[in-house]
Formats: C-alpha cells, structure tokens, sequence
C-alpha cells in the first residue's frame, strides 16, 4: 500500500495502518509515537539535462533560483523543510507542480518542470532514466522516525520499536558508524496487522 505523504501519519492514527515511516515535521502528533529510526542526507532530484547534473555535489545557493515540488494537500510546514525553505541566502523558494508520492515527484523532475530536494533513500530505491540525485552539502540531515500509535502495545508494533532501536545504534550520523543507504519502506501485512515493514532495513528480523 502506498499512502500520500499527507495522510501517512494520519493513516496510523485512525488505524488504517498500524505503522509508517514517516518525515519530519509531524505538526498533528497527538496520540503518536515517533521513534527516530535514522538520519538521512539529503540529496537533491533533478533532471539529468540540468546544468548541475554532473556535479559531485550542490549547496543550496547553487539551486537557490530553481522551481521546488510542492503537495498542496500537506502541511505548509512539511513542505517547508522539505524544501529548505528559509534559504541562507534569504532568496524565496518558488513552488511549483504538486505531487503526493515519489513516483509523482521523479516524472515531474524528469520532464525539467522541478527540483526536489529529498532523502538519499531516494537514490537507492527509485529508479528515472530522466532523474539523477546530487547530494546537497551544508543542510541538516533527514530523520526518519517510526510512527504508531501510542497506546498500541501489541506483539508485533512492540517488534517493530525494538528493531528500530538496532538500526538507531547504526546511525550513519552518528560518529564511528558507516555509512549504509536505505530503502524505502512499504505498507505490508503480518499477523494480522498492517505494517511498514522497510525490506532489508532489519525489520523482517521479529
């Protein structure tokens, strides 16, 4: 199951899902539990005809001037950070097609309507012969947090928190671990409950 960034976290809230992988900021957190899985670097989307496509890596005054994604159905707020939107260099961010999933965003960039600054997951699970993925220096790295709710105490979403606290301890961001890319997470079923289980992220281990 692929849910819009949008309803991600309210997804987990009314029990559509009983987890997700979700990105800051949750503003609407009442009743959730957030456990930080990992940090991510942030990476900028952009289409391979771009001029910066062949760099090594961007700053944000480089693409400081390009059109950014935007969903128009998420938080302001979400998008905001998403975009690192204030700039240093005080210059606006300009906003321009709206998507809700990363299939959206990557035929968007492709066609050279956007850049997208997003999580360097994104690089090593999604593929666009119109998309390549730069990294962006100077930029605070991405959480990735584990939402459910939390009163939920069942067997498996208990799994699911313990696995987290593993892969937290290997934290690329923290000092003395390795770097090692993600994939992206996807909405499964196990015993009975609705899951995001991120394959080979460590928590197909309960």
């Amino acid at each position: 199951m692929e849910l819009p960034w949008p309803q991600q976290a309210s997804a987990v809230r009314d029990g559509v899902v009983d987890a997700a992988l979700v990105r800051p900021p949750v503003t609407e957190a009442a009743g959730l539990r957030l456990d930080v899985v990992r940090h991510e670097p942030r990476v900028v989307a952009l289409p391979v005809t771009h001029r910066l496509a062949a760099r090594a890596e961007v700053s944000l005054t480089d693409i400081d001037g390009e059109v950014h994604v935007t969903d128009d159905e998420a938080d302001p707020a979400w998008v905001r950070w998403g975009a690192c939107d204030p700039r240093p260099s005080g210059r606006p961010v300009r906003y321009g097609p709206s998507v809700r999933t990363i299939d959206e965003l990557l035929e968007v960039v492709a066609t050279g309507q956007a850049v997208a600054i997003t999580g360097a997951f994104v690089d090593g699970c999604h593929r666009h012969p119109g998309v390549t993925f730069v990294p962006v220096t100077g930029v605070e790295p991405c959480p990735i947090s584990l939402c459910t709710r939390a009163d939920d105490s069942s067997p498996l979403v208990a799994a699911l928190r313990r696995a987290v606290s593993r892969l937290r301890a290997d934290d690329p961001m923290e000092p003395g671990s390795p770097p090692e890319p993600q994939p992206e997470a996807v909405i499964t079923r196990r015993g009975g409950a609705v899951v995001a289980v991120p394959d080979e992220c460590g928590f197909n281990d309960f």
